[in-house]
């Protein structure tokens, strides 16, 4: 479901007047390219983050949605450092199931209070 997916955070980052991340998140590439169209995004807030907030989870999220692992867990930790408080929907997300068996993961659904395993 990636045409809906890319529609759905054209949608949400519209909603923000991000217009240099929606016209990222354009289609002008198959579904296949899905990740790369995220990774892109992700590239553009990330570099935005130097100069202005960002919310670290909505990059975090970006790199998830574009398999970048590392990348992905080192923003959630700074998320984690922020204590942004959508991190308590860490556990629940279907955002997150590509790191759920990382121990970098893990230790942070533990500091966050998470039961053992629960995501």
């Amino acid at each position: 479901m990636y045409h809906e997916a890319l529609a759905e955070a054209r949608a949400f980052f519209n909603l923000l007047g991000d217009q240099d991340i929606v016209e990222a998140l354009k289609e002008d590439h198959d579904a296949a390219d899905y990740g790369a169209i995220m990774l892109t995004a992700a590239h553009i807030l990330a570099d935005r983050a130097k100069r202005t907030y960002i919310p670290a989870l909505r990059i975090a999220r970006m790199y998830a949605h574009a398999r970048c692992k590392d990348r992905a867990l080192e923003w959630l930790e700074r998320a984690c450092e922020q204590h942004e408080l959508p991190l308590i929907h860490l556990g629940v997300v279907w955002d997150w199931d590509i790191l759920r068996d990382e121990p970098r993961f893990q230790a942070i659904l533990r500091h966050i209070n998470f039961p053992h395993r629960l995501a």
